[in-house]
């Protein structure tokens, strides 16, 4: 089941998803975002879905590029599947290259190992 509003508090367009998320679904969410001028920021809320089909939210991704698309309710091996998908369209020149991120790098020992990996594993004996 398809839910649009229109949030007029901060002018943003919020699609919420429920049940499978297929190709079938996907063209039901792009006719909904089609109707909106392409300066309104959507927000794809798929916590209600109960399966999402990896082509489907690759395709939303590619289809959606130009505009400014949040997703909210996705399982981690979606947000990566999402991640790899735009680094595919930025390194082909389709979106801009993502910034960088702020956060340090987790420094690495020899072994290529984090502290943070090490640090746990080692026990002090009195």
């Amino acid at each position: 089941m398809l839910h649009v509003m229109h949030d007029v508090g901060d002018g943003r367009l919020l699609v919420r998803f429920e049940g499978s998320l297929d190709e079938r679904a996907t063209d039901s969410v792009l006719s909904a975002v089609a109707l909106m001028p392409i300066a309104v920021p959507v927000m794809l809320d798929l916590s209600g879905s109960t399966s999402i089909n990896d082509r489907a939210l690759a395709r939303l991704s590619e289809v959606l590029k130009a505009r400014d698309v949040r997703f909210r309710g996705l399982r981690l091996y979606h947000e990566r599947l999402l991640e790899s998908v735009r680094v595919r369209l930025a390194l082909s020149g389709e979106i801009p290259l993502p910034a960088p991120d702020p956060r340090p790098a987790p420094r690495q020992n020899d072994a290529g190992m984090t502290v943070a990996g090490v640090l746990p594993q080692l026990q002090l004996k009195s």
